[in-house]
């Protein structure tokens, strides 16, 4: 056959097979495009709305205007994550009691999209890798005592355990930031456990404590905390770890001696520690504080005997904080989403009836 007649006989079929990809290239592209680019928007919180039946996700901007409801009606959100730039939300489904599914979503509900459909098992606590092209998600099959941690592409959904040993158990996974290590928390044996992606070199830290700490934006340092059976009333710890050297320091040792502490968390420029702290032999309150590595109070966050807090978290600027709190003493009490300002230390109820706060920047 000539080349004239080849091509004329099957140039038609192959512009097709050309204009097909690209369209799917296109679909595909867009379907993890953000909606709105970072530079024409305003940072927002997302959150877990508590009204009505069930949770459902929704973000709400920084003065309390603006809610949207995010996640699909009707469906129970049990946890979620947004990206680190802010452009993406997984969030877990419940499917009946016993089961839940990953959803992946555009920051402003758009493209909701079934990630991980995971049958009669449960997924839940989804964790984005720094880049975005991965999620680490805890899963508990009705064969196992315990969940284990896998990883999903969010591209093409495929999916499978972090590591090949069925007995390493895993969850409350959490990336450093410059995605070469994924930290987590062991049910089974109850230490944080630290897996390096570049090598599969797993590292147990003794800890005794269900969290899987917080890293340093660096990702140098991993704080934690752990339970410290040698002093009466027991009491929790706080620790930092240098992954460099491996040296483990405990912090706070000059502060009060009568707090057990929440995880810390340090800011963005590595110089203070916004931690949560609880007076032992008395009320059930978590007080939060900016603390230097020594433990004395550079600021107070929020602090009183009547309310407790959690779920807090910087912004990517260090000059504001997120928390949730609840009154004590009442059956009725919702949880309120609280925002404050370090400049200035004034606090203010951004949303009532709502849990779990994460920043969308």
């Amino acid at each position: 056959m000539s080349r004239s007649s080849f091509l004329s006989k099957f140039l038609p079929w192959i512009i097709l097979l050309v204009l097909g990809a690209a369209l799917l290239g296109g679909i595909l592209s867009s379907s993890l495009a953000p909606s709105t680019p970072a530079q024409e928007r305003t940072p927002a919180l997302a959150y877990l709305s508590m009204a009505g039946e069930g949770k459902s996700l929704w973000r709400v901007n920084l003065d309390g205007s603006g809610s949207q409801q995010l996640s699909q009606a009707g469906a129970s959100v049990v946890n979620y994550a947004p990206s680190l730039d802010g452009n993406w939300l997984a969030y877990a489904v419940a499917r009946g009691e016993t089961s839940s599914e990953l959803w992946v979503g555009d920051r402003d509900g758009s493209n909701p999209r079934l990630l991980v459909d995971c049958g009669m098992e449960r997924c839940e606590a989804p964790a984005w890798s720094p880049d975005g092209e991965k999620l680490a998600y805890s899963r508990l099959s009705a064969r196992d005592a315990f969940a284990r941690i896998w990883l999903v592409d969010v591209r093409s959904g495929e999916t499978a355990p972090l590591m090949a040993d069925a007995a390493i158990y895993g969850t409350l996974a959490a990336w450093s930031p410059v995605g070469e290590r994924i930290s987590f928390y062991d049910p089974a044996w109850s230490p944080i456990r630290i897996f390096a992606l570049t090598t599969g070199q797993l590292t147990p830290v003794f800890s005794r404590y269900p969290t899987a700490g917080t890293w340093s934006v660096d990702g140098k340092y991993l704080l934690y905390v752990g339970l410290d059976a040698a002093l009466l009333p027991q009491r929790v710890t706080a620790y930092q770890l240098d992954l460099t050297s491996m040296q483990v320091t405990p912090l706070f040792m000059q502060g009060a001696q009568d707090v057990t502490y929440s995880v810390p968390l340090l800011s963005p420029d590595g110089q203070n520690y916004l931690v949560g702290g609880r007076f032992l032999g008395g009320s059930h309150a978590v007080h939060l504080w900016l603390l230097n590595a020594e433990g004395n109070q550079q600021q107070v966050v929020s602090s009183d005997f009547l309310t407790t807090r959690g779920a807090y978290s910087w912004d990517s600027t260090g000059e504001r904080v997120v928390f949730q709190e609840l009154m004590l003493g009442s059956s009725q009490a919702q949880p309120e989403i609280v925002l404050w300002e370090r400049s200035t230390g004034q606090a203010m109820v951004i949303i009532q009836k709502a849990a779990q706060p994460r920043w969308l920047p």
